[in-house]
């Protein structure tokens, strides 16, 4: 009887175990993006553990991460990063790093014009090749180089927000020019969303010391120019055989509409009329 109870308890100990790590793979199946404020571990198309916080000094240049996580067949993305504006400046941008990873793909670059010091930087991107390139799985959508402006704690966040433009946030478009991970149907994504802090002349939670901060460095397409950051552009570009994209750029970011399947694509000089 000993014998047959240990041996129910140890299958019963395993199922359990079992249940938790099916358990644990299913919350984590899901799409979700966030800031990394140290992107030491990450690269363009693989994420180490996450940082909430980075402790610099005044007058530093810094890197952080805005990332993605499980997503499937990405073409277009757009997220406002907020940020305390007496306290932070975003002075560089890279988005061609996860988008720019498959082959044959071109990616634009949508973001504003650097530097940006209002406490409200859009970013976003989105693959243009013919045939599209989308991107699949994990990894760094954006690198931003910040400057540390005065002494305090910024918090960095890209979760929607209401503005005096109406409700901005992040979203994500697919191949197909369906929102990931938007169920509520809002035209944003669902979240999660990893934010971030900053401390300036200050120590991160848990007492950790000032990071080292090395020079960044630039980066091919980076910077204040790189593929239309801060203008109003509309561009046809091709989603396959019979379908069609157009990625309008300004006001509020980068719209994605497809063409239904076989229907023809209109030719690059004379766009099809978008509502947004």
């Amino acid at each position: 009887m000993l014998r047959a109870s240990t041996a129910a308890l140890t299958v019963g100990g395993l199922l359990i175990g079992l249940a938790a790590l099916v358990a644990s793979a299913t919350a984590q199946s899901g799409p979700a993006i966030g800031i990394d404020a140290s992107p030491a571990g990450n690269t363009a198309t693989t994420l180490g553990e996450a940082d909430s916080c980075i402790a610099v000094s005044k007058g530093d240049s810094f890197q952080v991460d805005v990332y993605a996580s499980n997503v499937k067949d990405l073409l277009a993305w757009e997220a406002y990063l907020f940020f305390d504006k007496d306290l932070l400046r975003v002075a560089a941008r890279d988005v061609k790093l996860f988008q720019a990873t498959p082959a044959g793909s071109s990616v634009f670059d949508a973001s504003e014009s650097v530097p940006d010091a209002d406490g409200r930087y859009r970013i976003g991107a989105a693959d243009i090749s013919d045939p599209p390139a989308p991107a699949s799985g994990s990894g760094v959508l954006a690198r931003l180089t910040l400057e540390a402006l005065a002494p305090g704690t910024a918090k960095l966040s890209i979760a929607p927000v209401d503005t005096d433009i109406g409700t901005i946030g992040p979203f994500l478009r697919d191949v197909q020019g369906e929102v990931i991970g938007d169920a509520d149907e809002n035209g944003f994504f669902d979240g999660p969303f990893e934010a971030a802090e900053v401390r300036i002349e200050g120590d991160c939670p848990g007492g950790g010391a000032p990071a080292v901060i090395e020079t960044p460095q630039a980066t091919p397409g980076g910077g204040s120019g790189g593929g239309g950051g801060g203008s109003d552009t509309t561009l046809l570009i091709g989603l396959g055989v019979g379908a069609a994209a157009v990625v309008t750029v300004g006001g509020l970011g980068v719209y994605l509409w497809s063409r239904r399947r076989g229907a023809p694509a209109a030719a690059p000089d004379s766009p099809p009329d978008v509502t947004t």
